[in-house]
């Protein structure tokens, strides 16, 4: 038996040992075969660990690109915050209808689309209130009551159907961006570390 020393971390180690006990280096590959392994490892532990936060479809995609980053390009990866598709879920549930799951993700247009709508629907039903008091009084200060089916049934059709189409839309919206929360969240996240990866080639 013979003693080498190990390309790494200089220990005097047997030749027979396929791995070097102190820092683990596999002995008899080269520098860049053991860096590659490293890299592999090290994508393979971030990709484990921050499953759930990316969408799943793209795992492969990512584990390829990410081997292929620098060791302080990985770094910036592994730093990056990423939001909870659980968390967004929940604010979809409880602020989804002021736009505040889309502000998180950064979708501001969406966000501030979906506060307009809600506003609109909270004008019509206040307008279409004060139009059917205002039509119901109308027609008891006259001496006897006639009831003013004419007047109230216009204000309904002119400011309830409105009101009416928007809140059927808003609800819609709201229930279907609850159900996509969690695939969105994922994206966003994945759409992260592929900006590091676009600006490291």
């Amino acid at each position: 038996m013979a003693l080498i020393t190990c390309t790494r971390c200089g220990a005097q180690i047997s030749d027979r040992a396929g791995t070097c006990p102190r820092c683990g280096v596999v002995l008899g590959a080269t520098p860049n075969e053991d860096n590659e392994k490293q890299a592999r490892q090290r994508v393979g532990h971030f990709l484990t660990a921050n499953k759930k936060y990316l969408p799943e479809a793209e795992i492969p995609r990512l584990r390829a690109d990410l081997s292929a980053l620098s060791k302080e390009e990985m770094l910036e990866v592994e730093c990056i915050s990423f939001k909870d598709p659980v968390l967004l879920i929940l604010l979809s549930v409880f602020f989804g209808a002021y736009g505040v799951d889309r502000f998180v993700l950064g979708d501001t247009v969406k966000g501030l689309m979906k506060i307009g709508v809600s506003v609109l629907v909270c004008i019509f039903l206040v307008m279409g209130a004060f139009g059917l008091i205002a039509s119901l009084i109308g027609g008891m200060s006259n001496d006897y009551y006639d009831p003013p089916a004419g007047g109230a049934i216009s204000t309904i059709i002119l400011l309830g159907v409105p009101c009416v189409l928007l809140s059927i839309l808003a609800f819609v919206w709201y229930i279907v961006d609850i159900f996509s929360m969690n695939s969105l969240t994922k994206k966003y996240n994945a759409r992260k570390i592929y900006k590091i990866i676009k600006a490291a080639c």
